[in-house]
């Protein structure tokens, strides 16, 4: 019995430590095999002098001209189709058009093995949707809406411990600014500080570094000003 135990034991430990030296970070080799000439972000940066389409436009070219009668297996066959391009890339295969083919000359093999080039394939279909764009996009017409202190504000983490109106971790930037001379603000953003108001134990980081004199001065005015409202 103790055996069998025993036995049982070791291949647990065994088929555990296979499974994490089997698991593939799709993220990392994605950006180890491709960023050196696709750009990864979502929306994509713009560049005059890019090796190769941003990744995002990538994808949804190929969603759009990959066809399936059914749905559900759209994903599937577009892991087919990138893994097996990835691994042996050819104009024959590719689903460019000749101008973006003249631009770019076609992409080389990647070194990767059959399961990484799938899991990659898997990775970037579910990364670049549509609806995550157009989520990121909202987001982004949001805060440049902002004005430019609450976008530093949020910007540099100070929402984590602060709110305007009310307490949070920290006391309200209202309660600060009634409080708090300009430059007193600016010297608690640049110094970081602790134990000025009661009942709150967090002590404040540093942070004024990260900022040039211009954004420390936007976001201590705008502090500052909130008592006036």
């Amino acid at each position: 019995m103790k055996t069998l135990v025993i036995a049982f034991i070791l291949i647990f430990f065994v088929n555990c430590s296979q499974n994490k030296q089997n698991k593939i970070d799709s993220a990392l080799l994605l950006s180890n095999k491709c960023s050196s000439c696709h750009n990864l972000d979502m929306p994509p940066k713009l560049d005059d002098h890019e090796l190769a389409p941003p990744m995002m436009a990538v994808v949804f070219h190929l969603k759009d001209f990959i066809k399936v009668d059914n749905p559900a297996l759209h994903k599937s066959k577009f892991v087919d189709f990138v893994s097996d391009y990835i691994i042996s890339p050819s104009i024959k295969k590719s689903y460019c058009d000749k101008t973006t083919i003249k631009k770019y000359g076609l992409m080389p093999p990647i070194q990767l093995n059959t399961q990484e080039a799938q899991e990659v394939a898997k990775y970037i279909y579910n990364k670049y949707n549509p609806k995550e764009f157009y989520k990121i996009q909202q987001e982004r017409i949001k805060f440049n809406s902002l004005p430019k202190a609450e976008q530093l504000a949020i910007k540099y983490g100070c929402f984590s411990c602060h709110q305007k109106e009310k307490p949070k971790l920290a006391p309200s930037f209202k309660t600060i600014s009634q409080r708090s001379s300009i430059q007193t603000i600016k010297n608690s953003i640049i110094n970081g500080s602790k134990g000025k108001y009661k009942n709150f134990k967090i002590a404040m980081p540093p942070v004024g570094k990260k900022l040039n004199s211009t954004q420390l001065y936007i976001l201590a005015q705008w502090i500052k000003n909130l008592s006036a409202n």
